[in-house]
């Protein structure tokens, strides 16, 4: 009789499938709760991208193969700077975007570029404050080419939960095969960045 596998227990091969049974793997491992820095190479004490890797079956690392260079640098930087109280807290928030971004090193698009276009066009939809949201968000990150300028202006002059919903919505128009792994998984996500 073969051994039943728990969900997060660490595969003995990679995984290289970017599918359903790959998401369940890395929302079990990451439901078990997040650190701030890499961690350990055990649920619940490692980072979100730690916690991908380990779902992967790879060596313990914040680096997944199946993770675009400048969403991951936007997830570490959430994970660490986001101001959680508490590790269950980060891994609550952190839940969704965890499985969006699941196969963007395989999408067309820069991630930066988007994540900004999709920034300004939500604060377009703000009537009241719309314009100076713009201008400020312009004033804080113009001469930046990184998403961690973008995340600590989120962080520092508004809110996580918005920063993580316009990364979402960025990975949507990047059509991230980990978007559609992520509203089956979590029904009520289907709403997020839309």
């Amino acid at each position: 009789m073969a051994k039943k596998i728990s969900l997060i227990e660490k595969p003995s091969r990679p995984v290289k499938k970017i599918d359903l049974n790959l998401a369940r793997r890395v929302l079990a491992v990451v439901d078990e709760g997040l650190v701030c820095g890499v961690g350990e190479p055990i649920p619940g004490k490692m980072c979100v991208e730690a916690a991908v890797c380990y779902a992967q079956g790879l060596e313990h690392s914040d680096d997944p193969v199946c993770v675009d260079s400048d969403v991951r640098q936007f997830k570490i930087d959430i994970n660490d700077d986001g101001g959680f109280a508490t590790d269950q807290e980060r891994a609550k928030a952190l839940r969704e975007l965890s499985i969006a971004q699941l196969g963007s090193n395989k999408c067309k698009g820069d991630f930066g570029l988007i994540l900004r276009e999709v920034i300004i066009r939500g604060f377009l939809q703000d009537k009241k404050n719309g314009v100076s949201n713009i201008v400020n968000f312009i004033d804080n990150v113009r001469d930046s080419t990184s998403t961690s300028d973008i995340v600590r202006y989120f962080i520092n002059d508004r809110d996580v939960d918005e920063i993580i919903n316009f990364g979402i919505k960025a990975l949507r128009e990047m059509k991230s095969p980990g978007i559609k792994l992520m509203e089956k998984l979590i029904p009520s996500s289907k709403k997020m960045g839309k």
